[in-house]
């Protein structure tokens, strides 16, 4: 693997603490059903993972939105 490209995957890389983005959420509510079912938009769901990322829970960061989608592009 380049060295550019570890520094990406690197777990304790800088940008996974940072908020999630909208384009990461959608990317996340197209990709898993059940969320389109409990949420209705896109735009709701950002809301919500914004909220939680706010209130200090970690597992709406950047980093643990960016793990669910690749769970979710593995499991297809």
């Amino acid at each position: 693997i380049p060295y550019a490209d570890r520094l990406v995957l690197n777990a304790t890389a800088g940008w996974r603490k940072e908020p999630p983005s909208e384009k990461q959420v959608g990317l996340l509510y197209y990709l898993d059903k059940n969320l389109k079912s409990q949420f209705g938009s896109k735009e709701k769901l950002f809301e919500f993972c914004m909220g939680r990322y706010k209130s200090g829970s970690h597992d709406f960061s950047r980093g643990s939105i960016s793990q669910k989608i690749d769970s979710l592009r593995s499991a297809r």
